[in-house]
């Protein structure tokens, strides 16, 4: 990539975190993000996508067999397991 493409890269993801960061929420109990600007950052990074019976992970290696696993609900957890399909 030349430099003025990595730069207009950089500008969309600054935008896409400041959007993001200003739709996170905490009503006492639960978190809630948007998920559509979550997607799109997901989109973006290493992850890839996977969809394991209901729920959609974000998967990415990290040594060996064991993954870096996020599942995509509102609280955004991550793992560090191995997938047992």
């Amino acid at each position: 990539m030349s430099f003025k493409e990595n730069l207009k890269a950089k500008i969309k993801l600054d935008r896409l975190l400041r959007e993001l960061v200003s739709t996170i929420r905490e009503p006492p109990g639960r978190r809630w993000v948007d998920k559509v600007l979550t997607q799109e950052l997901l989109d973006i990074t290493g992850f890839v996508h996977k969809k394991f019976r209901d729920l959609h992970l974000y998967i990415r290696p990290l040594e060996g067999e064991i993954m870096e696993v996020l599942v995509f609900d509102n609280e955004l957890p991550i793992y560090h397991t191995t997938l047992a399909t």
